[in-house]
């Protein structure tokens, strides 16, 4: 009887935790009014997430040590034994690079590397913020995946909607773009993009469902617009380019399934849409008033605008610093000045050509697993292959890997998932799990 209570506490604290710690800082920067109290409101969040990947790491921890296999027969076919052969080769990558990044991290930050930060900061985001909750997302349930759905599309929609109705007074617009008080603008258009592709999954496989409930349509209509009004006024490329590649793959994959996809007049209603929300935006907010200039970001890109032809400068800098110590790296940023803003170039910059190699891997390998995803178990877990392409090119475009906390989130996740190239679905189920699916 314990093992049923605990188990049924556990499972709504690991998907609470899902979304809150995937989407959950965007609603609470809200909070924020001034620099000085950044720390203040956004450090309550991260103990609590950290505490709760803790907790939950220590159950599973428990559960797969001290409770005897007996307790958890592994149900599984044997025309699956021939893939499980080769399971434990993503996660061994996973754990070699996240072992070599964690031992020159800490090579770099406590001996003479000229950084920006003080090293503490290093070590708090790749430690507290980025890998201890990242193990959480290694006991994703299978069958929970429409919990987690909604966990994720609640707090992203919470974040959105804060961010475009909050105070005047933590709202501020500073070189043409939406920036609030303790949350970036590529993090505001983040939360926007993301928002979008919940949404046009959400209706692309609950067609039956929403019959007679066309408070559902608009509330999905609505977060598009919002989605996609935030993801514009945040002015970033990376998620308007991402945006534009999954919502591509939405449609293909959706019909690919074809198992309850929409008709083709909402298609065409979802396209006009979207068509319709740029164009307004990018035509009526583009004004000496606001400045916002998403579009002008995208003119220049090839005429060299500033943000871009600086990127470009500290990427052929961190190449110049991985061909002069190729082996074992050169250090987490370039010397006295910023991370590169391309993940798979810090890699090789911080781990050297083996640790570089490892991640590259292991990021090709979330999009390959997202594409499988996508095809096979779209109906599923579709929208996390979506969010983890999303982010997946995001994170070329800026971050760095000690900060990029989602997509660590989310590429253990994906490393967690027993999912192949079948559409039949195969997990691991414990006998006292009694949820339905």
């Amino acid at each position: 009887m314990k093992i049923f209570a605990f188990k049924s506490f556990i499972i709504p604290l690991q998907i609470f935790l899902f979304g809150f710690a995937l989407f959950g800082y965007g609603s609470i920067s809200f909070l924020i009014s001034g620099n000085n109290e950044t720390r203040t409101v956004t450090i309550p969040y991260r103990i609590i997430v950290l505490l709760l990947s803790i907790i939950i790491s220590f159950f599973h921890v428990y559960k797969l040590t001290v409770l005897s296999k007996k307790q958890y027969p592994v149900n599984i076919k044997e025309s699956n034994v021939k893939n499980k052969k080769f399971s434990w080769i993503p996660k061994y990558i996973l754990i070699c690079f996240v072992l070599v990044y964690s031992f020159k991290l800490l090579e770099y930050t406590v001996y003479n590397t000229i950084l920006t930060k003080p090293p503490e900061e290093y070590q708090m985001y790749w430690f507290a913020i980025c890998l201890i909750p990242a193990f959480s997302f290694l006991t994703v349930e299978y069958c929970q995946f429409q919990r987690y759905l909604l966990s994720s599309y609640f707090f992203v929609s919470l974040s959105c909607i804060l961010s475009a109705f909050g105070v005047d007074a933590s709202i501020a617009f500073i070189a043409g773009r939406l920036d609030r008080e303790g949350l970036s603008p590529i993090s505001v258009s983040n939360d926007g993009t993301s928002l979008v592709l919940l949404s046009f999954f959400i209706l692309t496989t609950n067609r039956n469902t929403f019959k007679n409930k066309h408070w559902i349509y608009f509330l999905c209509f609505f977060a598009i617009f919002l989605g996609s009004f935030m993801a514009l006024l945040g002015g970033s490329k990376g998620p308007i380019v991402s945006l534009s590649i999954c919502l591509i793959l939405n449609l293909i994959f959706a019909k690919y399934s074809h198992e309850s996809f929409l008709d083709k007049k909402i298609i065409i209603v979802y396209i006009l849409l979207v068509t319709t929300i740029i164009a307004c935006i990018t035509i009526t907010i583009d004004s000496p008033e606001t400045q916002i200039t998403l579009l002008k970001r995208f003119y220049t890109l090839f005429e060299g605008d500033r943000s871009t032809s600086g990127r470009i400068d500290l990427i052929d800098e961190a190449i110049s610093l991985i061909m002069g110590n190729p082996l074992f790296g050169h250090s987490i940023e370039v010397p006295g000045e910023r991370y590169v803003h391309n993940l798979i170039i810090d890699s090789f910059l911080s781990t050297g050509i083996f640790g570089g190699l490892y991640f590259t891997v292991l990021y090709v390998y979330g999009i390959v697993k997202s594409i499988i995803i996508l095809k096979n178990h779209y109906l599923q877990w579709g929208w996390l292959g979506m969010i983890y392409i999303q982010y997946s090119v995001s994170v070329m475009f800026s971050g760095s890997l000690y900060s990029q906390n989602i997509f660590w989130y989310l590429i253990f996740c994906l490393v967690a998932l027993n999912i192949d190239g079948n559409k039949e679905i195969r997990f691991y189920r414990s006998p006292y799990d009694q949820t339905s699916f």
